[in-house]
């Protein structure tokens, strides 16, 4: 994922660079992360002459690391599940042959939980429980909740499509005060590391704002939706039944049962980009950290040579020259920009100013025995309002059985975000983390033990993209530019349409389709 320079573009002196004119080929993609990865795997599959170029010496696959340890404890240190409903991971990993080594969340993984604010006590979230007998919201908090079907519609505000403001206001507007802070903060901030005070609501919560758009407000449009929902079914239902084909549901959605539960595959997360590098075997070059692109002026079809390092790096060799009709960069936004400024400074500007949020993710093994309360469900979130550092903690084990040696349990816990920038600096050895993270966990989890029985951390300085007020906004911009002044090249990533690996699946294979189609196909 990291294949480019460190914090500016650099200038290649004139003596390193040397023209081999070696083969154009029709395209070249920069980072090895799931994104770029899919988008190379699918313009191999059109019969093009495509290569990939990864920084890492061995690593593929970005921010996705699966380690085994050996005392026993199987651990993600990135991502930790994919979503049944996210079709297109799905998709590509049965089509590389991983559905056998698919493992599905244990049934108790859909409950979920939320630490209470004011009460070191853990408390599920459920729709009936938040309106009738929750300790997450006062009473005043579920009622003005529930008032939200009979407030100003929202039906003008929306109607101008550039319209866009943060999570907080629409959500303190639609549902008031406690729900935001209580509620969507800690959801949000374990999907996306955010601070709701800055996210987008059009980018991070688009079926709310389109409710709103359609509906006036967000409680009618769920029920008419919901309602036109069991409709469809019925009708679905019976005309199946009318074409004696009720057994033919799971054939035509293969994916049916999947849809409420969440996944991983044996090994962990990273057996999906492992097969995508298989699959492509000498098309993925590591090693390979990008210095410059710069645009062939001597080929009447244009295209790019792109200069990196060769392989293991020595400063007495001259860089590598990769020529290649098409681009796509699969780069963090932060990166893409850096190397793009020369090319265009505009474009440039525009794609360094999407911010990424630091996280420190902490996987901790403890015995069963040092737990004072049962491990039944996904994880738990904590609201920033409860003076905590970490931001949650998955319950690996009880998500995925196997993943800690008998009579132990694995957590995934998390630090960092929009609202911790200095995670990085403020704990910056692993035994701080550690302790951190166990003092957090010890009164929700009533822990007896004085330090977990395995720890492991690993730091992300640029984990996740901020979608920021105006962000779709900007996401057209830097489309608009992009394909005004730089022909044949795409980008690539989860700073793109969305932060999760389905996301970044998605966008490797939109920017491969978009090329495929002017590309031609070698025979």
């Amino acid at each position: 994922m990291n294949a480019t320079a460190g914090s500016t573009a650099l200038e290649v002196p004139p003596r390193m660079q040397r023209r081999a004119e070696a083969p154009k080929h029709d395209v070249l993609v920069v980072g090895g992360g799931v994104a770029g990865l899919t988008a190379a795997y699918r313009l191999m599959q059109r019969g093009l002459d495509v290569h990939l170029l990864e920084a890492e010496p061995v690593h593929l696959g970005g921010v996705i690391r699966s380690v085994s340890s050996e005392a026993g404890y199987q651990v993600d240190l990135g991502p930790n599940t994919l979503r049944g409903g996210a079709l297109a991971a799905l998709a590509l990993a049965d089509e590389l042959g991983l559905a056998e080594q698919r493992v599905l969340s244990a049934t108790a993984a859909r409950r979920r939980y939320l630490l209470g604010v004011g009460a070191p006590h853990l408390v599920g979230v459920n729709p009936l429980s938040l309106l009738f007998t929750s300790k997450l919201l006062t009473l005043r908090g579920r009622t003005r909740m529930l008032s939200e079907a009979f407030r100003e519609s929202e039906r003008e505000r929306w109607r101008d499509d550039e319209h866009d403001e943060s999570v907080a206001v629409f959500v303190a507007r639609r549902f008031g005060t406690e729900v935001a802070e209580r509620l969507v903060d800690p959801v949000l901030g374990g999907i996306y590391a955010g601070d709701i005070r800055r996210m987008s609501v059009r980018a991070t919560l688009p079926r709310l704002v389109e409710l709103a758009k359609d509906h006036g407000r967000i409680t009618t449009g769920a029920l008419a939706r919901s309602f036109a929902g069991i409709r469809k079914r019925r009708e679905a239902k019976s005309r199946r039944s009318e074409d004696n084909h009720s057994d033919n549901h799971t054939a035509s959605d293969p994916y049916a049962a999947l849809k409420r539960r969440v996944y991983s595959y044996r090994g962990g997360l990273a057996r999906l980009p492992e097969a995508l590098r298989d699959a492509l075997g000498e098309r993925v070059h590591t090693a390979r950290r990008v210095l410059a692109i710069q645009p062939v002026r001597s080929d009447e079809h244009g295209g790019y040579d792109v200069v990196a390092t060769p392989p293991g790096g020595e400063a007495s060799r001259a860089p590598e020259r990769w020529r290649t009709q098409h681009l796509v960069l699969a780069t963090p936004g932060h990166q893409s920009a850096r190397l793009l400024a020369p090319l265009d400074a505009e474009l440039a500007a525009l794609l360094d100013s999407i911010e990424y949020q630091p996280m420190q993710t902490v996987a901790l093994g403890y015995r069963l025995s040092d737990l004072g309360v049962s491990l039944d469900g996904f994880g738990f979130l904590i609201p920033r309002l409860a003076g905590r550092r970490t931001l949650g903690a998955i319950w690996t084990s009880a998500v995925f059985p196997g993943r800690a040696p008998a009579g132990h349990v694995l957590l995934n816990a998390f630090l960092g975000g929009a609202n911790d920038p200095d995670v990085l600096d403020e704990l910056d050895n692993d035994g701080d983390v550690i302790r951190t993270v166990h003092a957090d966990l010890r009164e929700p989890l009533r822990l007896t033990a004085t330090r977990p029985a395995f720890a492991c951390v690993r730091r992300w300085s640029h984990a996740l993209p901020l979608f920021s007020v105006g962000h779709r906004r900007r996401l057209a911009a830097i489309r608009a530019r992009l394909h005004a002044t730089l022909e044949g090249l795409e980008l690539a990533g989860a700073y793109l349409d969305g932060v999760g690996v389905n996301d970044a699946i998605q966008s490797g294979e939109q920017a491969a389709q978009r090329l495929a189609s002017s590309t031609p196909q070698r025979g």
